[in-house]
């Protein structure tokens, strides 16, 4: 179970893109209450900490380790957006403020001689993720909770964008792998994720 225990960095990492998160969620709402800047942060604690422990479930299972990091320039790019919602009072929302790494104590032993094994279980473990965000999804749609539902289709989306490139201010997001090593599966989450997305605005 010590892969459920994040280390003090990890929860200063959490606490800082829950935060960044919420402000992104705030500002697509148009609504500034103290109530619903409460409100928000719940909901972006909730959607983060879901996709995490989808991921460290599979981590469990698959003996490996699962590490969240703030995603600095994302972060930026989060805010950037949150603030540009704000002055204009328009429905625009970015959302990329975490990133994860990922590591398997016994595959160091195999020397890393077969690099498609280990893009395989990185896509395990992305996968985990963006699967509890859409289980999330499902549940609180299920239970009447659009706004909610709409937060983890929202955030799942932007993780399922394809991006690992340099010149982009991201750092890797979960989609970049799961398409590097299953396009087919890449399609079935992004299809599963903009039908969430539509069935909850």
């Amino acid at each position: 179970m010590e892969r459920f225990k994040p280390d003090l960095e990890e929860v200063n990492y959490f606490v800082v893109a829950l935060l960044v998160t919420a402000a992104a969620y705030t500002a697509y709402s148009g609504s500034f209450t103290v109530e619903s800047s409460l409100f928000f942060t719940a909901v972006a604690g909730l959607v983060i900490l879901t996709r995490e422990l989808g991921q460290r479930i599979v981590a469990q299972w698959m003996k490996a380790d699962t590490e969240i990091h703030l995603s600095l320039k994302g972060s930026i790019i989060t805010l950037i957006g949150a603030l540009i919602a704000f002055l204009t009072q328009l429905p625009v929302i970015i959302l990329f403020p975490v990133h994860n790494t990922y590591s398997i104590t016994s595959y160091e032993h195999w020397g890393r001689q077969v690099d498609g094994m280990w893009s395989k279980r990185e896509y395990h473990l992305v996968s985990g993720g963006i699967l509890a965000l859409l289980i999330g999804w499902l549940i609180t749609y299920l239970l009447g909770y659009s706004t909610v539902a709409l937060a983890f289709a929202l955030f799942a989306l932007f993780q399922m964008l394809p991006f690992d490139y340099s010149k982009i201010p991201t750092d890797r997001l979960d989609g970049s792998i799961i398409l590097r090593v299953n396009g087919f599966s890449w399609l079935i989450f992004f299809t599963a994720i903009l039908i969430a997305l539509a069935l909850a605005v």
